[in-house]
Parts: C-alpha cells; sequence; structure tokens
C-alpha cells in the first residue's frame, strides 16, 4: 500500500480533546478517526455540513406517501422509537 503522511496544525488543546473524542467513540487512535471520516466522505456515506446538498424532487406519489407516513407518526397511528444513545439503540436493532 502506497501511504502518505498528512500533517494538521492544531492547538495542543483541541488535538487532546478529540483523542479523548476519538476514544469515546471506540476508535484506537485520533488518526483511526480521521482515517474513518476520510473514507466515510470518499464513499459519500457522510457528508460534512458545510457542503450543500442538491434537493431532490420526490415525485408527487413519493411525497403523498412521505405525507402519510409523517401524519401517521404525529397522530399516533403508528408509534416511533426514540433512544437516548447510540449504545441502547444497537441493541434494540440486534435484538
Amino acid at each position: 500500500m502506497n501511504t502518505t503522511i498528512v500533517q494538521v496544525p492544531i492547538s495542543k488543546s483541541f488535538r487532546d480533546e478529540m483523542v479523548e473524542k476519538a476514544n469515546d467513540l471506540g476508535f484506537s487512535s485520533l488518526q483511526d478517526l480521521i482515517r474513518f471520516t476520510l473514507t466515510q466522505i470518499k464513499n459519500n456515506l457522510i457528508v460534512p455540513k458545510m457542503v450543500s446538498i442538491p434537493t431532490i424532487q420526490l415525485s408527487p406519489k413519493a411525497a403523498a406517501r412521505y405525507d402519510k407516513m409523517a401524519e401517521e407518526m404525529e397522530t399516533g397511528k403508528v408509534k416511533g422509537r426514540s433512544f437516548d444513545n447510540v449504545p441502547d439503540m444497537i441493541k434494540y436493532l440486534e435484538s
């Protein structure tokens, strides 16, 4: 594998804060978090907030379908599920 090193100047306090955040998210290092994030952006799995996403126009049929789904959620006909944290959501999805 052909690799290169990317250097980004940041303050030590910011680096320390991000190392802690990376560890909290389950990454072994800040470098792993950065590698993961860049890969997600490359594969269009996440889009940074500073990038604008073009508006997609739904077909009338699709718009009606999503409007109906939203109405059913708002009226309580269909119950939604909320979670306080990601581990609880993952546990629910895996059960």
